[in-house]
């Protein structure tokens, strides 16, 4: 089943109407985080009150939720016009931020709790939150950045929509700190079904910009957070292999063994992940193929 929240404006002032719709998701998360642990709630999605015109809108509880009979479209054109209309407002920039970090935190809990889908779904190819932070990430920069937090929390490995979507807003903003960032995201938290497909399909752009990608500080980052992603759940790998209890079992019988923590810490020197050599090699080998 899907639930909808109903986002609705508290009043019916046309100049208060995207603030109010703002207000209602941030005080709908309580709604979704209460349907989370419903196994027979598969998709969780929103419908937007369209926006004031000369008739009256319909008004009371900004948050409602309802059942529909068929599945609803979390991508419908009143979502997408509103999503693409705040972004083009700094008033509201915060507003807005402050929703995507209350969604991201909720998500990061979500994932943690073993549903029987992994993750928050709005529809069977729309992630959680998916139409309004990509619709907001087009067309805005400053929201860029948030688009990258979320490939984290995703399920990337079901991914439909996210390498268009990426293309797309480098199509917008082109090379900016924010969108190597992205790039950097994609590859190494969000890699998912298609992410190298996106790193070669931007490689014209990157040329273009740079001449030559190798040696850039741009290509090292990248390098050295992929690395750091590896090691990283190597030594988680590690921890469940060797918990504290066995290990310090271990360190029993043989008590020059570096303590656990000591020997995780250790894959970090002075806290700085360094591009590691095998890395470099596979950027390499995808700049070869083009």
């Amino acid at each position: 089943m899907q639930l909808v929240v109903r986002i609705l404006p508290s009043g019916n002032d046309p100049d208060s109407y995207d603030s109010e719709i703002l207000s209602g998701f941030i005080e709908s998360i309580p709604v979704i985080k209460r349907s989370a642990s419903d196994r027979s709630l598969y998709f969780q999605t929103f419908s937007i009150a369209p926006p004031p015109r000369k008739q009256m809108l319909e008004s009371g509880k900004s948050a409602t939720s309802w059942t529909p009979p068929r599945e609803f479209d979390p991508w419908n054109a009143t979502t997408r016009a509103f999503w693409a209309r705040v972004a083009r407002n700094p008033d509201l920039h915060q507003q807005i931020k402050s929703w995507l970090d209350q969604v991201l935190h909720m998500l990061e809990r979500v994932n943690k709790m073993g549903r029987a889908t992994e993750g928050l779904w709005e529809l069977d190819e729309t992630q959680f939150a998916e139409p309004a932070i990509s619709v907001l990430a087009i067309a805005h920069p400053d929201f860029v950045p948030y688009y990258a937090r979320f490939l984290t929390v995703w399920d990337m490995h079901h991914e439909v929509s996210q390498k268009d979507v990426i293309s797309q807003i480098f199509a917008s903003h082109g090379i900016t700190e924010a969108t190597e960032n992205l790039l950097i995201a994609r590859i190494v938290d969000g890699v998912g079904q298609y992410g190298y497909d996106n790193f070669c399909e931007m490689l014209p752009l990157l040329q273009e910009h740079y001449g030559k990608i190798e040696g850039t500080d741009f290509y090292k980052r990248m390098a050295a957070y992929h690395h750091a992603a590896s090691v990283s759940s190597y030594a988680r790998v590690l921890q469940n292999k060797f918990d504290n209890y066995r290990y310090d079992f271990l360190r029993d019988k043989n008590p020059q063994l570096p303590k656990l923590s000591e020997l995780l810490a250790s894959f970090f020197p002075e806290g700085q992940p360094k591009p590691y050599e095998g890395d470099l090699e596979l950027f390499d080998d995808l700049l070869r193929k083009q």
